[in-house]
């Protein structure tokens, strides 16, 4: 199992941060390594990316700033992202961001999926700065 956060503080409130986040519309602008596109499948989402279609689905909470994506291969099985947005006393927000991966990767893989991550937390920050 692999198991590894992220974090990201930008200069917007933590509203704004977590509206864009929260959005699955939004996936395809910060997420570009997993998700080129997205629709609506029933309660959840499909997702076309570089593997091919997966399903996404999420669940957030405004009030406590909770964001639990949730993604894999098949509707049964899907990963969690738990992620969370916090506002910070000088007014930006702060959010943490958890992949959860079920099966064993090799180091190769391990390591292309933190530079995938990475890539994304700086688009991410692009997409809610602009």
């Amino acid at each position: 199992m692999y198991v590894n956060s992220k974090s990201l503080t930008v200069n917007v409130s933590a509203e704004k941060l977590f509206n864009f986040v929260s959005t699955p519309e939004n996936l395809p602008k910060w997420a570009i390594n997993y998700c080129h596109s997205i629709q609506k499948d029933g309660d959840i989402y499909r997702i076309q990316g570089p593997m091919g279609e997966s399903y996404f689905d999420i669940k957030a909470d405004a009030q406590s700033g909770v964001i639990d994506m949730y993604g894999g291969s098949s509707k049964d099985m899907l990963h969690p992202f738990p992620s969370r947005v916090v506002s910070l006393p000088d007014g930006s927000a702060h959010l943490t961001m958890t992949c959860v991966m079920m099966e064993d990767l090799s180091e190769e893989d391990i390591k292309k999926l933190e530079q995938s991550f990475a890539e994304e937390f700086d688009m991410l920050r692009q997409q809610v700065m602009s």
